[in-house]
């Protein structure tokens, strides 16, 4: 299991236990280096492909790399913008979304292109996403009272 902590530039692996729903062995998994132009590039979202890599969009940083299961960048999708949000596959083809790049006159470029969704052909497929399963005897029940509306 992944999750982005975009403030501290990096994506955390985790195991997790399928069968009790524990969440352990913290770790980095990547991390992001700052860029050369001393522009910070952080981590964002992120979707894994069938060969268990993660593609995560770097905000600041004009791409979106893949990452292999042992943490390597082994691919780098380079864009016209900086400000890159999330990536979403639809069949072998991403979809990746960005921000809008504030900084005009220093990234003219960069803000002319901000704020588009663009389509990346990748030839590989999407992780089949999991299935969300609640145990009917799980079931907690939450009573409102009206008069806290």
């Amino acid at each position: 299991m992944y999750y982005t902590d975009s403030l501290k530039l990096n994506v955390l692996a985790y195991d997790f236990d399928a069968m009790t729903g524990d969440i352990t062995n913290e770790r980095v998994f990547y991390a992001q280096p700052q860029g050369e132009d001393g522009e910070i590039a952080a981590p964002d979202g992120h979707a894994m492909d069938i060969e268990g890599c993660i593609w995560v969009a770097i905000y600041g940083g004009s791409k979106v790399v893949r990452i292999s299961p042992n943490g390597e960048v082994i691919a780098e999708i380079l864009l016209p913008t900086r400000n890159i949000t999330d990536v979403a596959f639809a069949g072998e083809d991403v979809f990746i979304t960005c921000a809008t790049d504030e900084n005009v006159e220093k990234f003219p470029k960069s803000a002319e292109n901000s704020g588009n969704l663009f389509k990346c052909h990748v030839g590989i497929k999407e992780r089949p996403l999991n299935k969300f399963r609640l145990e009917k005897d799980k079931i907690g029940v939450l009573e409102i009272d009206s008069g806290m509306l």
